[in-house]
């Protein structure tokens, strides 16, 4: 399975605080490749 991440995910994963933390833990702990565009690197950085 191939899982395509948008920024909220990131944002859930990088802040333990965010109320998606855990579910994010669980997505980056499946052995699935994961895809981001660019344009959602540029969107983390932004709101980090």
């Amino acid at each position: 399975m191939s899982l395509f991440l948008d920024t909220n995910v990131l944002v859930g994963y990088i802040f333990d605080l965010d109320p998606w933390h855990e579910c994010a833990l669980n997505i980056f702990s499946k052995d699935y490749k994961k895809y981001l565009s660019n344009t959602i690197k540029e969107e983390l950085i932004n709101k980090i």
